[in-house]
């Protein structure tokens, strides 16, 4: 694709992506040259809950993006996120769903000169895959799901969480495009993010049959169109992470933690209410405690005040 890339240095360095693929690239040739690895991969592919594996003999370069505050409202359909170097292969199975009749759009797509490898109305999509097996067994037999955008909101409980644990949301293309051949191809080369209600994010964004040039460019071109997806972008931006299916994360970009100019003492409540309360005179213990048979003499209010006038005794109240 031409055109600058829009990524600053400042924000995500290539050297530290370049670093990044490398050392996943070395790890995956690692692995695969140990014993077993096939049957271990096996193991992986058949665990709903793993980011998904390809199953064409290559793993899938993965972006974890972290927020730092859950959306407010979860999006159903993917948002489509440009690449430059695409992984998806021509001979990749395709499968569109549509609305009803199925029939018609099978027409629509020979007329227009497009092929994909299964048509399902909603109506078929019911009745034919209505069980957990026939849903997971319909999700691991294509490669790439689209769908009539005019139907994307009604496929969730339709397709089931197999779907959606593998990362196969299906991708909303528009039906009624005058050049729908343009419309699927667009659909296939691009990679999609799925915002979730959760604060992490996964992204395709590679597979280990690419050279590690072509992973590194897709990173670096498309990183900053992803952030520009994300509620608030970089300012929710937490974390974004590499990492192949079965590996461990490897850092690209991690967010500092925002530090005030001035840091404010704060009291506690409970001091604060001993400071606003009232201060009260304190009583010895001698003088609170009366003895038997004690009286105990009040003073006379208001205070009277004696003088001598004259030889005799004058009593003055005080003002």
């Amino acid at each position: 694709m031409a055109g600058k890339d829009p990524v600053s240095s400042d924000t995500v360095q290539k050297k530290q992506i370049e670093k990044a693929v490398k050392a996943l690239f070395a790890f995956d040739a690692k692995i695969s040259a140990k014993p077993g690895a096939n049957k271990a991969m096996d193991l992986l592919e058949d665990d709903a809950d793993d980011l998904e594996q390809d199953p064409k003999d290559r793993k899938l370069f993965w972006l974890m993006v972290s927020t730092k505050k859950m959306p407010e409202t979860i999006k159903i359909k993917p948002v489509k996120i440009p690449i430059v170097n695409s992984f998806t292969s021509e001979s990749a199975e395709v499968c569109l769903f549509t609305k009803d009749p199925q029939k018609d759009f099978k027409a629509l797509l020979q007329e227009k000169g497009v092929s994909v490898d299964k048509v399902i109305g909603v109506s078929k999509l019911k009745a034919n895959y209505h069980s957990y097996e026939a849903k997971r067994k319909l999700c691991d037999s294509y490669d790439l799901f689209l769908s009539d955008d005019r139907i994307v909101s009604l496929l969730p409980p339709l397709i089931g969480k197999a779907f959606f644990a593998k990362k196969k949301h299906p991708v909303p293309v528009d039906l009624t495009a005058k050049d729908l051949a343009a419309e699927i191809e667009s659909a296939r080369a691009a990679t999609y993010l799925h915002l979730n209600k959760g604060l992490c994010n996964a992204i395709k964004i590679g597979t280990t049959q690419q050279s590690v040039a072509q992973v590194v460019d897709n990173i670096y071109f498309s990183i900053d169109r992803i952030v520009d997806k994300v509620p608030s972008k970089w300012s929710n931006v937490q974390s974004i992470l590499l990492k192949l299916s079965d590996s461990v994360s490897l850092p690209l970009y991690n967010s500092l933690p925002e530090v005030d100019a001035e840091v404010e003492m704060t009291e506690s409540k409970d001091e604060v209410a001993k400071k606003s309360s009232p201060k009260k005179a304190s009583k010895s213990p001698k003088a609170a405690e009366k003895k038997p048979g004690q009286k105990v003499m009040k003073a006379e209010t208001p205070a009277v005040l004696k003088t001598v006038k004259g030889g005799k005794v004058v009593k003055k109240k005080s003002q």
